[in-house]
Protein backbone atom coordinates (compact mmCIF):
# COMPACT_ATOMS: atom_id res chain seq x y z
CA UNK A 1 0.00 0.00 0.00
CA UNK A 2 2.60 2.52 -0.57
CA UNK A 3 3.92 2.46 3.23
CA UNK A 4 7.44 0.97 2.62
CA UNK A 5 10.32 0.14 -0.23
CA UNK A 6 11.95 -2.83 -1.08
CA UNK A 7 15.87 -2.86 -0.43
CA UNK A 8 18.34 -5.11 -1.16
CA UNK A 9 21.23 -3.98 0.40
CA UNK A 10 21.68 -2.83 4.51
CA UNK A 11 21.49 0.93 3.95
CA UNK A 12 18.38 3.05 3.76
CA UNK A 13 17.48 4.17 0.16
CA UNK A 14 17.51 7.97 1.69
CA UNK A 15 20.33 10.47 2.45
CA UNK A 16 23.24 8.09 1.71
CA UNK A 17 23.72 8.95 -1.96
CA UNK A 18 25.84 8.00 -3.81
CA UNK A 19 26.50 4.74 -1.74
CA UNK A 20 22.97 3.49 -1.84
CA UNK A 21 22.49 0.84 -4.98
CA UNK A 22 18.79 0.45 -5.61
CA UNK A 23 19.42 -2.31 -8.70
CA UNK A 24 16.50 -4.88 -8.88
CA UNK A 25 19.77 -7.23 -9.22
CA UNK A 26 20.16 -7.08 -5.76
CA UNK A 27 16.85 -7.49 -4.74
CA UNK A 28 15.27 -11.36 -3.97
CA UNK A 29 12.73 -11.93 -5.63
CA UNK A 30 9.76 -14.39 -4.47
CA UNK A 31 10.47 -18.01 -6.84
CA UNK A 32 9.00 -20.96 -5.51
CA UNK A 33 10.55 -22.97 -8.85
CA UNK A 34 13.89 -21.84 -8.01
CA UNK A 35 13.60 -22.56 -4.41
CA UNK A 36 12.47 -26.29 -4.85
CA UNK A 37 15.51 -27.11 -7.13
CA UNK A 38 17.92 -25.72 -4.93
CA UNK A 39 16.51 -27.46 -2.04
CA UNK A 40 16.34 -31.03 -4.16
CA UNK A 41 20.11 -30.38 -4.47
CA UNK A 42 20.88 -29.98 -0.64
CA UNK A 43 22.71 -32.93 1.01
CA UNK A 44 22.48 -34.86 -2.04
CA UNK A 45 18.20 -34.70 -1.88
CA UNK A 46 18.26 -35.74 1.77
CA UNK A 47 16.23 -32.38 2.52
CA UNK A 48 13.56 -32.99 -0.04
CA UNK A 49 12.50 -36.31 0.42
CA UNK A 50 13.47 -36.21 4.44
CA UNK A 51 11.66 -32.79 5.11
CA UNK A 52 12.76 -30.33 7.22
CA UNK A 53 11.72 -28.22 9.83
CA UNK A 54 12.97 -24.79 11.66
CA UNK A 55 11.68 -21.56 13.62
CA UNK A 56 11.36 -18.24 12.57
CA UNK A 57 11.50 -15.57 15.86
CA UNK A 58 10.64 -12.36 15.62
CA UNK A 59 9.78 -10.25 19.40
CA UNK A 60 6.51 -10.44 20.15
CA UNK A 61 4.15 -7.25 19.76
CA UNK A 62 6.16 -6.48 16.66
CA UNK A 63 3.25 -6.77 13.81
CA UNK A 64 5.45 -6.16 10.88
CA UNK A 65 8.41 -9.17 11.82
CA UNK A 66 5.41 -11.16 12.83
CA UNK A 67 3.49 -10.89 9.01
CA UNK A 68 7.39 -11.44 7.64
CA UNK A 69 7.68 -14.46 10.10
CA UNK A 70 4.20 -15.94 8.84
CA UNK A 71 5.02 -15.36 5.29
CA UNK A 72 8.55 -17.16 5.67
CA UNK A 73 6.30 -19.97 6.91
CA UNK A 74 3.19 -20.05 4.55
CA UNK A 75 5.70 -19.94 1.56
CA UNK A 76 7.94 -22.36 2.60
CA UNK A 77 5.77 -25.01 3.59
CA UNK A 78 3.20 -24.43 0.24
CA UNK A 79 6.89 -25.57 -1.38
CA UNK A 80 7.55 -29.27 0.25
CA UNK A 81 4.45 -30.70 2.67
CA UNK A 82 7.36 -31.73 4.46
CA UNK A 83 9.09 -28.54 5.26
CA UNK A 84 7.83 -26.91 8.26
CA UNK A 85 8.23 -23.53 10.28
CA UNK A 86 7.26 -22.63 13.38
CA UNK A 87 6.71 -19.00 13.92
CA UNK A 88 7.99 -18.06 17.48
CA UNK A 89 7.27 -15.20 19.62
CA UNK A 90 10.01 -14.39 22.16
CA UNK A 91 10.03 -11.29 24.54
CA UNK A 92 11.71 -8.47 23.85
CA UNK A 93 14.10 -8.52 26.96
CA UNK A 94 14.95 -12.57 25.98
CA UNK A 95 15.05 -11.58 22.28
CA UNK A 96 18.67 -11.08 22.58
CA UNK A 97 19.60 -14.62 23.35
CA UNK A 98 18.14 -15.93 20.09
CA UNK A 99 20.82 -13.96 17.79
CA UNK A 100 24.24 -13.66 20.14
CA UNK A 101 22.88 -15.49 23.23
CA UNK A 102 24.73 -18.87 21.94
CA UNK A 103 28.75 -19.89 22.53
CA UNK A 104 30.89 -17.37 21.68
CA UNK A 105 28.03 -15.11 21.22
CA UNK A 106 26.81 -16.74 17.98
CA UNK A 107 23.14 -17.31 17.69
CA UNK A 108 20.97 -19.45 18.15
CA UNK A 109 18.13 -20.30 16.10
CA UNK A 110 18.10 -20.62 11.89
CA UNK A 111 16.34 -17.44 11.17
CA UNK A 112 15.44 -14.15 13.07
CA UNK A 113 13.45 -11.09 12.39
CA UNK A 114 15.42 -8.07 13.87
CA UNK A 115 15.96 -4.08 13.00
CA UNK A 116 19.13 -1.46 13.32
CA UNK A 117 18.72 2.17 14.48
CA UNK A 118 21.81 3.67 12.88
CA UNK A 119 24.26 5.60 15.68
CA UNK A 120 25.56 7.97 12.97
CA UNK A 121 23.99 8.93 9.51
CA UNK A 122 26.98 7.14 7.41
CA UNK A 123 27.08 3.99 5.46
CA UNK A 124 29.91 2.72 7.98
CA UNK A 125 27.40 2.30 10.92
CA UNK A 126 25.40 -0.25 8.69
CA UNK A 127 28.08 -2.17 6.54
CA UNK A 128 29.70 -3.10 10.20
CA UNK A 129 26.48 -4.55 12.24
CA UNK A 130 25.53 -6.38 9.20
CA UNK A 131 28.81 -7.66 7.17
CA UNK A 132 31.35 -7.10 9.26
CA UNK A 133 32.51 -10.53 10.21
CA UNK A 134 34.58 -10.32 13.63
CA UNK A 135 32.84 -7.73 15.27
CA UNK A 136 29.33 -6.92 13.40
CA UNK A 137 26.48 -6.98 16.03
CA UNK A 138 24.70 -9.59 13.47
CA UNK A 139 27.58 -10.84 11.05
CA UNK A 140 29.86 -12.19 13.83
CA UNK A 141 26.72 -14.41 15.10
CA UNK A 142 25.84 -15.26 11.94
CA UNK A 143 29.35 -16.92 11.56
CA UNK A 144 30.49 -14.62 8.76
CA UNK A 145 33.84 -15.15 9.83
CA UNK A 146 34.00 -18.37 8.42
CA UNK A 147 32.82 -17.33 5.11
CA UNK A 148 35.37 -17.59 2.24
CA UNK A 149 35.17 -13.96 1.75
CA UNK A 150 35.57 -12.77 5.06
CA UNK A 151 38.98 -11.31 4.51
CA UNK A 152 37.60 -9.10 1.51
CA UNK A 153 34.52 -7.88 3.76
CA UNK A 154 37.26 -6.75 6.25
CA UNK A 155 39.33 -5.10 4.12
CA UNK A 156 36.22 -3.82 1.81
CA UNK A 157 34.91 -2.38 5.37
CA UNK A 158 38.05 -0.56 6.59
CA UNK A 159 38.85 1.18 3.44
CA UNK A 160 35.51 2.54 2.50
CA UNK A 161 35.71 4.06 6.54
CA UNK A 162 39.03 5.87 5.64
CA UNK A 163 39.17 6.39 1.89
CA UNK A 164 39.96 9.92 1.80
CA UNK A 165 37.63 10.37 -1.61
CA UNK A 166 33.97 10.06 -2.06
CA UNK A 167 34.62 8.07 -5.31
CA UNK A 168 37.15 5.84 -3.24
CA UNK A 169 34.38 5.13 -0.70
CA UNK A 170 31.64 4.25 -3.12
CA UNK A 171 33.67 1.76 -4.76
CA UNK A 172 34.33 -0.51 -1.50
CA UNK A 173 30.62 0.05 -0.66
CA UNK A 174 29.48 -1.14 -4.33
CA UNK A 175 31.72 -4.28 -3.56
CA UNK A 176 30.08 -4.97 -0.55
CA UNK A 177 27.10 -4.94 -1.80
CA UNK A 178 27.39 -7.24 -4.35
CA UNK A 179 29.17 -9.83 -2.13
CA UNK A 180 26.30 -9.63 0.36
CA UNK A 181 23.91 -10.45 -2.05
CA UNK A 182 25.84 -13.15 -3.42
CA UNK A 183 26.72 -14.86 -0.12
CA UNK A 184 22.87 -13.88 0.73
CA UNK A 185 24.57 -12.95 3.72
CA UNK A 186 21.52 -12.15 5.71
CA UNK A 187 17.75 -11.18 3.76
CA UNK A 188 16.61 -7.06 4.00
CA UNK A 189 13.32 -6.97 4.08
CA UNK A 190 12.04 -3.45 3.53
CA UNK A 191 12.68 0.31 4.55
CA UNK A 192 9.15 1.60 6.03
CA UNK A 193 7.33 4.80 5.88
CA UNK A 194 6.69 6.49 8.74
CA UNK A 195 3.98 8.65 9.48
CA UNK A 196 3.63 12.38 11.15
CA UNK A 197 0.85 13.91 12.37
CA UNK A 198 0.48 17.42 12.96
CA UNK A 199 -1.59 20.59 12.62
CA UNK A 200 -0.91 22.70 9.51
CA UNK A 201 0.66 25.50 11.72
CA UNK A 202 3.34 23.66 13.48
CA UNK A 203 6.45 24.26 11.52
CA UNK A 204 10.48 23.36 11.26
CA UNK A 205 9.82 19.76 11.45
CA UNK A 206 12.49 17.72 9.14
CA UNK A 207 13.54 14.01 9.43
CA UNK A 208 16.05 13.03 11.59
CA UNK A 209 17.21 9.94 10.92
CA UNK A 210 19.24 9.09 14.14
CA UNK A 211 16.32 10.08 16.23
CA UNK A 212 13.45 7.55 17.15
CA UNK A 213 10.86 9.78 17.97
CA UNK A 214 9.43 13.79 17.58
CA UNK A 215 12.69 15.72 17.95
CA UNK A 216 11.17 18.79 19.38
CA UNK A 217 13.73 21.58 19.37
CA UNK A 218 12.94 22.70 16.17
CA UNK A 219 9.31 22.86 16.31
CA UNK A 220 7.30 26.21 16.32
CA UNK A 221 3.85 27.48 15.95
CA UNK A 222 2.22 29.78 13.15
CA UNK A 223 1.98 33.24 15.60
CA UNK A 224 -1.73 33.92 14.63
CA UNK A 225 -2.80 37.46 15.89
CA UNK A 226 -5.57 39.88 15.04
CA UNK A 227 -4.82 42.96 12.76
CA UNK A 228 -8.11 45.11 13.37
CA UNK A 229 -10.77 45.48 15.97
CA UNK A 230 -10.45 45.91 19.72
CA UNK A 231 -7.03 43.68 20.21
CA UNK A 232 -5.98 44.31 16.83
CA UNK A 233 -2.10 43.69 17.32
CA UNK A 234 -2.47 41.33 20.09
CA UNK A 235 -1.81 37.27 19.92
CA UNK A 236 -3.78 34.92 22.25
CA UNK A 237 -1.35 32.05 21.99
CA UNK A 238 -1.70 30.55 25.69
CA UNK A 239 -5.59 32.29 25.80
CA UNK A 240 -7.15 30.49 22.60
CA UNK A 241 -6.95 27.11 24.73
CA UNK A 242 -8.74 25.16 22.34
CA UNK A 243 -6.83 26.82 18.93
CA UNK A 244 -9.90 28.28 17.18
CA UNK A 245 -8.64 31.26 17.15
CA UNK A 246 -10.95 32.82 18.85
CA UNK A 247 -10.90 33.18 23.10
CA UNK A 248 -14.52 32.65 24.03
CA UNK A 249 -16.76 30.92 26.45
CA UNK A 250 -15.13 27.60 25.66
CA UNK A 251 -12.00 28.79 26.41
CA UNK A 252 -12.92 30.35 29.51
CA UNK A 253 -15.01 26.86 30.61
CA UNK A 254 -12.27 24.67 30.30
CA UNK A 255 -9.91 27.32 32.37
CA UNK A 256 -12.72 27.05 35.02
CA UNK A 257 -12.96 23.35 35.19
CA UNK A 258 -9.52 23.47 36.07
CA UNK A 259 -9.63 26.16 38.56
CA UNK A 260 -7.57 24.97 41.52
CA UNK A 261 -5.59 22.50 40.01
CA UNK A 262 -1.95 22.25 40.30
CA UNK A 263 0.98 20.38 39.04
CA UNK A 264 4.29 20.04 41.28
CA UNK A 265 7.44 19.64 38.43
CA UNK A 266 9.22 16.62 39.89
CA UNK A 267 12.87 18.32 38.77
CA UNK A 268 12.20 22.04 39.79
CA UNK A 269 11.64 23.59 43.66
CA UNK A 270 7.91 22.53 43.91
CA UNK A 271 5.42 25.61 44.65
CA UNK A 272 3.21 24.45 46.69
CA UNK A 273 4.69 22.56 48.71
CA UNK A 274 4.85 18.82 48.20
CA UNK A 275 5.56 15.50 47.16
CA UNK A 276 7.21 15.98 44.01
CA UNK A 277 5.60 14.69 40.52
CA UNK A 278 1.99 14.71 42.02
CA UNK A 279 -0.72 16.65 40.32
CA UNK A 280 -4.44 17.62 40.91
CA UNK A 281 -7.32 15.18 39.49
CA UNK A 282 -8.31 17.99 37.76
CA UNK A 283 -5.04 19.66 36.18
CA UNK A 284 -5.34 20.56 32.75
CA UNK A 285 -2.14 22.24 31.62
CA UNK A 286 -3.80 24.23 28.84
CA UNK A 287 -5.18 26.07 31.65
CA UNK A 288 -2.27 27.37 33.43
CA UNK A 289 -1.70 30.22 31.16
CA UNK A 290 1.07 32.02 33.25
CA UNK A 291 3.19 28.21 32.96
CA UNK A 292 5.99 30.14 31.66
CA UNK A 293 7.49 33.21 32.30
CA UNK A 294 7.85 34.82 28.74
CA UNK A 295 11.01 36.99 30.19
CA UNK A 296 12.97 34.36 31.62
CA UNK A 297 11.50 31.27 29.73
CA UNK A 298 11.38 29.60 33.55
CA UNK A 299 8.41 27.99 34.72
CA UNK A 300 5.67 30.10 37.14
CA UNK A 301 3.76 28.90 39.38
CA UNK A 302 2.11 25.39 37.81
CA UNK A 303 -1.31 25.65 39.49
CA UNK A 304 -4.55 27.49 37.64
CA UNK A 305 -5.91 30.13 39.87
CA UNK A 306 -7.38 33.78 39.04
CA UNK A 307 -4.58 34.93 37.64
CA UNK A 308 -5.04 32.56 34.86
CA UNK A 309 -8.63 33.47 34.54
CA UNK A 310 -7.65 37.21 34.36
CA UNK A 311 -5.71 36.71 31.85
CA UNK A 312 -8.04 35.54 29.69
CA UNK A 313 -10.30 38.03 30.72
CA UNK A 314 -8.16 40.47 29.19
CA UNK A 315 -8.86 39.10 25.78
CA UNK A 316 -12.11 37.43 25.95
CA UNK A 317 -13.98 38.40 22.73
CA UNK A 318 -10.44 38.35 20.81
CA UNK A 319 -10.76 36.92 17.12
CA UNK A 320 -7.51 36.30 15.25
CA UNK A 321 -7.23 37.52 11.54
CA UNK A 322 -8.78 34.06 8.83
CA UNK A 323 -5.24 32.07 8.49
CA UNK A 324 -3.74 29.45 5.56
CA UNK A 325 -0.78 28.27 6.07
CA UNK A 326 2.33 29.63 4.98
CA UNK A 327 5.10 28.94 2.05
Amino acid sequence: MGEAVQVGIPLPPAGYEPYYNGSPALKYANNPAQAAAEWQLAWGGQVWANGMRFSTVYNEANVPRQVAAEMIKAEVEAINPKFHVDVVSVAWNAYGAVWHGGPEGRATGPIYIVGWLVDYPDPDDWVVPFLEPTAGTFSYPQHLDMDPFAAEISNLITWGAYNATVAGRNANYQRLWQIYHDQAISLPLENAFGRRVAHDWIHGWYYNPIFPGVFGYPLWKEDIFASTGTFAGKHANWEDINEDGKVDIKDLATAAKAFGAYFIQPALPPNPAGPPGTYSANWDSRADLNVVDVGTGGRCDMKVDIKDLATMAKLYGYTADNWAPGP
